[in-house]
């Protein structure tokens, strides 16, 4: 790209190719190809991709489809394709960088071997210095004395490709078809590139094959390692050690007290132009973060705080140790962020926005101020606090305290600790998105709904200690708060003794057939309209119940209902729609899970 043209002409060329890679990510990984082949200088093109988008577009397409972009790729594009493959964690992915290396020298072998002699030095030598073996030839010795495994290329430095380094060699003889065939390739690809580099620059051929032969390994991995991590960190690719620093929670007082974030003038509208597409593109509308870009009127702004979300993701992509090569993973990282992002905005901005237009308003002036970082913290601590509040519990929990386990209290209210109870706490979806049993939170109603559950297991669990009750876990049944608390009221109503209640072993005694027939007469009516064919628990059978929970607890039937109100009204929900249909002589206790019948 001419950099001696006008400002404005400059900035209009990026902004142009900028719409012209929208174009093309926007189209399937096969037409996406084409298009860019059959422009009239697809190099420019090529190189106008920020890396990060090249690496995922050279994904989309497959590795062995995208040669030809690979041959027009610029070092930058290539040495970040290295970076994002080559490594597991701290330590260099021979087979996977030999992969890469391999493809790359396919697609373009002289300017891939001219980069690698002068920008990956380091890199070079560390991969021969472990793929390789180096002889020198003495003046007067006979090259057969070398063994048939050796090859030069001018008769004086006399070369043998090892065996694969991470193989024992028991393991070697017994691998399989397909490791032998990555070990031909990584064999096949040594001896090209040897002979690249012979042909190309005999002088540092012979200097680079002794550097390799002398070379301290670990000071040398460590060393391309540090310069790989700073090449990361400009991309938001924070060591793991900073990287984790994203989930530290921060106070509204410390996020309200944030200085404004600034941006410069001049480069940075480049680097806007320039930013990564694939994580902005992956955003879904209608959520508070993307209808609050909406309001964003100023074209540079608006790029900028997008070049500010895709570093964020990047973050924690380092963060959570993830390899993030498809578009499906990018798009689980890309929600998180946003669904954080959606928690800090709407927990912090203003309450008195209530119409949807002031509130994204609101919304676009804090993320038009504060780093997107800050915000993401503040909303990963909403969620957070749950777990923390989770875990002050359990500590004087009355259920933990009788040796219950989570199972006590029933399949939902399970999964919302479960949830709650892992590392990083997780929103028990329950498959109702589709997303399996966990997924992130993604917006405050999911917080304050979580929180309201919470709030409900701590309000039963505080009755259940003032009831006075003594039962242990029972491995023949799964006891749950449901089927303690009924089971008790109806042997309490039958007139069953209340000291049988538990038997000598602390596990809950069964209500005795006859007597739970006779109880089931009264506890239901008929449905109000023919719509309603099932019986339903009668006002009076309610009132009784609340009436006996009251007097066993010592708790008001008002505040009860109160703190319990709707919990106990989904109880009976769920007690109609398990026995509303049956008759009296349809009972069998083994299909009975709400009272424990014997």
């Amino acid at each position: 790209m001419n950099d001696n043209l006008p400002e404005n002409q400059r900035l209009e060329r990026l902004a142009g190719l900028r719409k012209r890679r929208e174009e093309i990510l926007s189209l399937p990984p096969e037409t996406a190809l084409s298009k860019i082949m059959a422009e009239k200088q697809p190099a420019a093109l090529v190189h106008s991709f920020p890396e990060q988008d090249f690496y995922f577009l050279i994904h989309d397409i497959g590795l062995g489809d995208a040669l030809p972009l690979l041959a027009l790729a610029s070092d930058r594009q290539r040495e970040y394709v290295l970076d994002m493959e080559g490594w597991h964690r701290d330590r260099l992915n021979v087979p996977a960088m030999t992969g890469w290396l391999s493809a790359m020298l396919m697609a373009d072998p002289d300017r891939v071997t001219s980069w690698l002699l002068k920008d990956q030095t380091g890199l070079l030598e560390l991969l021969l210095f472990r793929n390789i073996q180096v002889v020198l030839r003495e003046h007067d010795q006979d090259p057969s004395s070398f063994g048939d495994e050796f090859f030069t290329h001018d008769d004086i430095y006399y070369l043998r490709i090892l065996d694969d380094p991470l193989l024992e060699p028991s393991e070697a003889l017994a691998s399989d078809s397909t490791e032998k065939i990555m070990d031909d390739q990584r064999r096949g690809f040594f001896q090209k590139l040897l002979a690249r580099l012979a042909d190309l620059h005999h002088a540092a051929y012979q200097k680079i094959l002794l550097e390799a032969a002398s070379l301290m390994p670990a000071e040398m991995e460590e060393e391309v390692y540090r310069l790989r991590n700073v090449r990361m960190a400009e991309k938001g690719f924070l060591p793991f050690e900073e990287a984790v620093g994203i989930y530290q929670p921060i106070s509204p007082e410390a996020l309200g007290s944030q200085p404004a974030k600034t941006f410069g003038r001049g480069e940075e509208d480049d680097e806007a132009l320039m930013a990564p597409l694939y994580p902005v593109k992956l955003l879904r509308q209608g959520m508070p973060f993307s209808d609050a870009l909406q309001e964003i009127d100023t074209p540079f702004l608006l790029q900028r705080i997008q070049t500010e979300f895709v570093s964020l993701c990047n973050q924690v992509i380092a963060a959570d140790q993830q390899k993030i090569q498809a578009k499906e993973a990018l798009q689980t990282v890309v929600e998180k962020v946003c669904g954080y992002l959606n928690i800090g905005l709407e927990a912090s901005s203003s309450e008195h926005a209530a119409a949807k237009g002031k509130k994204a308003a609101a919304m676009a002036s804090l993320i038009e101020r504060l780093p997107l970082s800050q915000i993401f913290r503040f909303g990963y601590g909403r969620a957070l606090s749950l777990k923390w509040r989770v875990a002050r519990w359990r500590k004087t929990a009355w259920y933990e305290k009788a040796g219950l386990p989570l199972t006590f209290w029933g399949e939902s209210w399970l999964g919302v600790l479960g949830g709650l109870m892992v590392e990083k706490p997780l929103y028990f979806d329950n498959y109702r998105t589709g997303r399996g049993l966990y997924r992130e939170f993604k917006s405050l109603e999911e917080i304050e709904a979580t929180g309201q559950v919470l709030s409900n297991i701590m309000a039963v669990d505080e009755l259940l200690a003032g009831m006075g009750i003594r039962c242990e876990k029972d491995p023949g049944y799964l006891l749950t708060w449901q089927n303690l608390i009924l089971t008790l009221w109806v042997r309490a109503y039958s007139g069953v003794e209340e000291a049988g209640d538990f038997n000598t072993q602390g596990r809950l005694t069964p209500i005795p057939k006859k007597e739970f027939k006779a109880f089931f007469k009264m506890l239901f009516a008929p449905g109000k309209t023919q719509d309603e064919p099932w019986f339903r628990t009668t006002k009076t059978m309610k009132t009784s119940f609340l009436t006996w929970l009251s007097g066993r607890s010592g708790v008001s039937a008002e505040e009860i209902t109160g703190r319990l109100g709707g919990v106990l009204d989904e109880l009976f929900d769920r007690v109609d729609e398990e026995l509303g249909a049956l008759q009296p002589d349809d009972i069998d206790p083994r299909y009975i899970h709400l009272f424990r019948v014997g």
